[in-house]
Order: structure tokens, then C-alpha cells, then sequence
């Protein structure tokens, strides 16, 4: 009789493990000696699935985005009005940091991360470059049905994400601010000018001086 395939299992408890190691000691002064001890697993376990601590930081990271991504993935499958598909979008994300608030501090010191090491820039580059490409095909959806303003996907998408993660990073650095209710705010704004049914409000007039 064959044993069953407990290998995504025994990933998932390592870094479920390692989640809470970093939340209480950071990247840099965790050690895999702590996550051995925090995932009651054997050394030779975690070294089976992961080579050291950098490779642990670098799949923790992934799952994160990609929790994110197949919540966009999954709008782009559905036929629903597009405004309710992006307020689904922006209510899984609110969903995933109020569920996982100790990792905020985690993904500032990501960024952090990112800033001096080209390694990290380059796998979080590519995580934020794929979210961007499919909730930029999300909002080309809008366009195509005649149910969002012709405006271009891409910046559209890179300005929905800056938000959130403008917004999450001021989360951190300010706990008092409620999260939610300024994401929502921000979200019916940025809807607000996206939508063809809403008037499309000009938030930044160009003004010209008399030189």
C-alpha cells in the first residue's frame, strides 16, 4: 500500500512556522533552529523541503502573493458585474490582512529587503508584476464591456495596488488607523472614476502658470 503524498503539508507547517518566527523576531535575527523548534519538526524535515532560511523568507513571501492572485484570477472567470468583481477583489485583500495582521510588519521589512538586496527585488518585481497583469485584465474586461472608462489597464491596475499597499504600509507604521474603512473609501473613489454609469471627476486639473 502506497503512503499518501503529505508533501504540500509538511510545506505549509514549515512555513506556517516560520510565519511566526519572523512575526516575533524579524528576518534577519530569525534562525532555522527556531523554526525547527516552532514547526516540531525534525532538522532533516526541514532541510528535505527548503536549503536554508532564505529559500524558507522567499516561499513565505510567494504563498502571500499568491493567496492574492487567485483572488484576482478567480474574478476574471466570473460574469458578474465588474463593479462587484472589483469589490471583491478589494474585500479579499482587506480579508487577507485583517486574517494575517502580525505578517503586516513582515511585509514592510520585506520592502525593506527588497531595497537592498537585487534578489529580492527581482522575485518581488515579478510577484507584483503578475498580480498587476491580471487585475489589469480584470479592469480590461470593464473596458470591453462597455462598463469602465477607456482608460489604460495597466496604470489603472498600478494605481489600485499602490493604494492597497500605500495603505497597508501606513497600517503599520500607524496600528489606530482603521484599515477597512479607509480601503473602502479609497476603493469607491478610485471606482468612482473608473466607472462609466459615475462621472468621471478631473482630481488633478493641469494648472498653468502666466510665465
Amino acid at each position: 500500500m502506497s503512503r499518501p503524498d503529505v508533501s504540500t503539508e509538511r510545506r505549509h507547517q514549515i512555513l506556517d512556522a516560520a510565519e511566526k518566527v519572523f512575526v516575533r523576531h524579524g528576518f534577519a535575527e530569525s534562525t532555522m533552529e527556531q523554526i525547527v523548534e516552532e514547526s516540531h519538526l525534525s532538522k532533516g524535515a526541514i532541510y528535505w523541503y527548503f536549503k536554508g532560511k532564505d529559500e524558507i523568507i522567499g516561499a513565505s513571501l510567494a504563498r502571500m502573493f499568491e493567496r492574492s492572485l487567485q483572488d484576482v484570477a478567480d474574478q476574471l472567470k466570473s460574469d458578474r458585474p465588474i463593479v462587484e468583481r472589483l469589490m471583491t477583489v478589494a474585500r479579499c485583500a482587506t480579508d487577507q490582512i485583517r486574517n494575517a495582521r502580525q505578517l503586516a510588519g513582515v511585509e514592510l521589512e520585506a520592502y525593506a529587503m527588497a531595497a537592498r538586496s537585487p534578489q529580492m527585488r527581482r522575485r518581488a518585481s515579478g510577484y507584483f508584476n503578475a498580480y498587476i497583469d491580471a487585475f489589469a485584465k480584470l479592469i480590461a474586461d470593464g473596458i470591453e464591456k462597455g462598463e469602465l472608462h477607456p482608460v489604460d489597464p495597466r496604470k489603472a491596475a498600478i494605481s489600485g495596488v499602490a493604494l492597497f499597499e500605500g495603505l497597508t504600509l501606513l497600517w503599520v507604521v500607524n496600528p489606530d488607523l482603521d484599515f477597512e474603512e479607509v480601503l473602502a473609501h479609497a476603493a469607491g473613489l478610485m471606482l468612482a472614476s473608473l466607472l462609466r454609469d459615475a462621472p468621471r471627476p478631473n482630481l488633478f486639473p493641469v494648472v498653468r502658470g502666466d510665465h
